[in-house]
């Protein structure tokens, strides 16, 4: 039996018009919120000083979508965005390693006293590793065992 395979879903639909769902919910309760400030403050500056805000965050949320998701959506990246320091300078200081943001006060990490390895013995252990591999691989080859784990493989 043959299923047919949902295609385009993050596409919401649009039900009202050119509005999804979502959206019309949204700009419904900005005309509730003009509706209550009417009531509450007459027509009058203040009114149409605060009705212009209103829609205009609400057109931002409802309409405006950044990298392709809707505005809202990435409001919690933008808030953690905003509210974090921007950037870190780290410092090393003889044993201790100092973080300091621009936010927040140095912070002093220690670190373990670790010598440095040296390259050319690295490097050593590196070619060493290399050579033990290519040996145990040969070894098999050379006995059989490589052939028999090629045929079951294939």
């Amino acid at each position: 039996m043959e299923f047919s395979v949902p295609q385009f879903i993050e596409v919401e639909d649009k039900i009202i018009g050119p509005l999804t769902l979502k959206q019309f919910f949204m700009l419904l309760g900005g005309a509730l919120i003009t509706f209550a400030m009417y009531t509450i403050l007459g027509k009058g500056v203040i009114f149409f000083f605060l009705d212009f805000f209103v829609w205009a965050i609400l057109g931002a949320i409802t309409f405006v979508k950044f990298n392709g998701r809707p505005l809202l959506a990435n409001a919690p990246s933008l808030m953690r965005f905003y509210l974090t320091p921007k950037y870190r300078v780290f410092k090393r200081i003889s044993d201790q390693a100092v973080v300091v943001s621009k936010k927040e006060e140095a912070v002093v990490v220690p670190e373990k006293a670790a010598t440095k390895p040296e390259v050319g013995s690295r490097l050593k252990k590196l070619a060493y590793l290399l050579d033990q591999k290519t040996a145990e691989e040969e070894r098999l080859i050379h006995s059989g065992e490589m052939k028999g784990r090629w045929l079951n493989q294939v």
